[in-house]
């Protein structure tokens, strides 16, 4: 980037976290959420731009966030390399992670750090994607976070109000939904900026079939 961007590393931390990160499960169990069916973690792999949020601390509440899945070496492992950017779509910077599916049932549920160890629990869980996964529904079941994801930005009111009533359904509060403003990105960005609005596709390793996706 041409200029420079100074910020601590709590506040860089924070900008940077995205839909992969997600909170404490303690409250209640997985079983409570509904998970999508027949979920292919391969398929999931690739970019995911985040379309709207619950507010939480460590994501400032004028930032914007996208989430690149992709499969690791090991069986099972995935690398997630999260980009946060302000409100008039200027990259911020990157963070690197690492995620793997959680064993059993239900499906769609991950283990996610951006630090040396994985948690105990599953704290990314997938209650939505749609049949040729480009929109995802993301929460934890204390219904304290949630995100609504899509392959490209901005996307359509319908498409946006169908995922919403999904989250409603499940049990969140839609009514705090911080929606990022991707439709008022200028067009012209600088190279490392986000698409807007062009297609985010899935990555060549979306075809894999081992190892799942696994985001923000």
């Amino acid at each position: 980037m041409k200029s420079a961007i100074t910020l601590t590393l709590h506040s860089l931390m924070a900008a940077l976290a995205t839909s992969v990160m997600a909170q404490d499960t303690n409250a209640t169990t997985s079983q409570e959420l509904p998970f999508a069916q027949d979920f292919q973690p391969a398929r999931y792999l690739g970019k995911w731009y985040e379309v709207a949020r619950l507010p939480t601390p460590i994501q400032p509440a004028d930032t914007l966030a996208m989430a690149e899945y992709s499969a690791g070496e090991k069986a099972g492992q995935v690398i997630v390399k999260n980009s946060a950017f302000d409100k008039t779509g200027r990259k911020l910077s990157d963070i690197k992670g690492q995620a793997k599916l959680a064993d059993g049932n239900p499906p769609g549920r991950f283990l996610v750090a951006f630090g040396p160890a994985l948690p105990e629990r599953p704290n990314y869980h997938v209650l939505h994607v749609d049949k040729d996964y480009r929109y995802a529904v993301v929460g934890v079941p204390d219904r304290k976070s949630l995100w609504i994801l899509a392959r490209e930005v901005p996307i359509s009111k319908e498409t946006f109000d169908s995922l919403r009533e999904i989250a409603q359904k499940s049990g969140f509060d839609v009514s705090r939904l911080f929606v990022a403003p991707w439709d008022k990105i200028p067009k012209n960005q600088e190279a490392d900026g986000p698409p807007n609005g062009g297609p985010a596709t899935p990555s060549e390793n979306s075809g894999a079939t081992e190892g799942p996706p696994s985001v923000s």
